[in-house]
């Protein structure tokens, strides 16, 4: 299993290995978007013992090659100004500045606990460089996940939407009017990265 990170330099990775730059392409024609693959989409770069792990690939434009100096593991949040059905768990990763998230229900078959698998790769694409990662899917981390999907079915307060409103005012202004921002438990924009598809 992967116990360290690795960084690349971005350029330099994609002369070796195509992929890698037509992920980046294909994932920066959005704010924040994330591609679900395995380690073997990128062979000459992932070891080939990881190969057959689930990959999350992450790019967003919202990060800097210092920003990923700044996080550290994922966690698992809730979307704290959404209540009932339109709540939603997110994989979470602060950074110095925002937070860039992705619904788990997007993920659910990477990282659920009928997946089988108990480690996935994460590999963030920044402005010149890649960071490769992981999210050790273990029991805690299922008794996290399920705790968080079920609490969707508890009532619990949530701010009003002119609080909403004027939080997210102060953020920095929207990349495009389809981007998606939360406000994170510590009052910070949370980006959450759609899931795209695409032939690379």
């Amino acid at each position: 299993m992967i116990t360290s990170t690795t960084e690349f330099d971005l350029h330099a990775a994609s002369q070796s290995e195509p992929r890698l730059g037509a992920a980046r392409d294909g994932l920066r024609q959005y704010p924040s978007a994330f591609l679900m693959t395995q380690g073997a989409y990128l062979p000459s770069l992932i070891p080939k013992e990881y190969h057959h792990l689930p990959m999350i690939v992450i790019s967003s434009r919202r990060i800097t090659d210092h920003w990923l100096r700044t996080i550290s593991g994922a966690e698992l949040t809730l979307d704290g100004c959404c209540a009932g059905f339109h709540s939603r768990p997110y994989l979470a990763w602060p950074g110095k500045g925002g937070t860039v998230a992705i619904s788990t229900y997007d993920v659910d078959d990477a990282i659920g606990e009928s997946s089988g698998v108990r480690q996935v790769l994460v590999l963030w694409l920044a402005e010149t460089q890649a960071l490769l990662g992981w999210v050790d899917t273990d029991k805690q981390f299922q008794d996290l996940l399920y705790v968080a999907s079920r609490s969707r079915y508890l009532s619990r307060f949530v701010p009003d939407s002119d609080y909403v409103n004027a939080k997210k005012a102060l953020f920095p202004v929207l990349l495009s009017a389809d981007e998606e921002v939360l406000i994170g438990s510590e009052g910070e924009p949370v980006y959450v990265a759609r899931k795209v598809e695409f032939a690379g």
